[in-house]
């Protein structure tokens, strides 16, 4: 493998995080702030002191919409500005998985709070899709210039970024799904059974 097919690897795989990053924030910013249900999931958690929950809702998707503005126009513009989303979205992804980690481990079905209005609870796959975001904002830091929408591996990279962030979107929902389906089905067979 040459040196020129690793830099577009690389840049692939960058560009690729970008988008996810940058789709997934901006999206779970627009849906805080126009489902504002936040404060309310934020409350159920109890893990949040009152007074700081108003806040937190406030500023959470301030932050989110921030970061991906910030992201994007690093990529545009000026790649330091992409060095300093990526940190901040690191820290972000961080906090947050180390909260999903929080609501799973304590086993009680609440909300995620990842998404306006959803109620997915907090579950193995949404602290894992957290943490793909969280190792997606440290790939796209390694974005070495930006892209030239010329190049091969750009147009793919942006159909490879639009692809994981509904993936990873829908994901925890539609495992959620499945078992509680699940869960009928057998109930409903170990009714007949009996």
């Amino acid at each position: 493998m040459g040196i020129e097919t690793l830099g577009s690897g690389i840049q692939f795989i960058a560009l690729t995080s970008v988008i996810l990053v940058v789709l997934t924030l901006g999206t779970s910013a627009w849906l805080h702030l126009t489902h504002p249900w936040l404060v309310q999931t934020l409350t159920d958690h109890g893990y949040i002191p009152q007074p700081f929950v108003r806040v937190i809702a406030l500023a959470v998707p301030l932050v989110e919409a921030g970061v991906a503005a910030t992201m994007l126009a690093g990529v545009i513009v000026e790649r330091r500005l992409l060095i300093y989303a990526c940190l901040v979205s690191v820290t972000l992804f961080t906090v947050y998985a180390s909260y999903q980690y929080l609501l799973v481990t304590a086993r009680r079905s609440v909300p995620c709070g990842c998404t306006g209005g959803s109620d997915i609870p907090a579950s193995a796959w949404t602290l894992m899709r957290t943490v793909v975001l969280l190792i997606a904002s440290i790939l796209a830091r390694q974005l070495p210039e930006p892209p030239n929408i010329a190049e091969s591996a750009v147009l793919p990279a942006i159909l490879a970024g639009v692809s994981l962030t509904i993936i990873t979107w829908v994901m925890p929902e539609a495992v959620q799904a499945t078992v509680v389906r699940s869960h009928l089905w057998s109930t409903h067979d170990r009714a007949e059974l009996s």
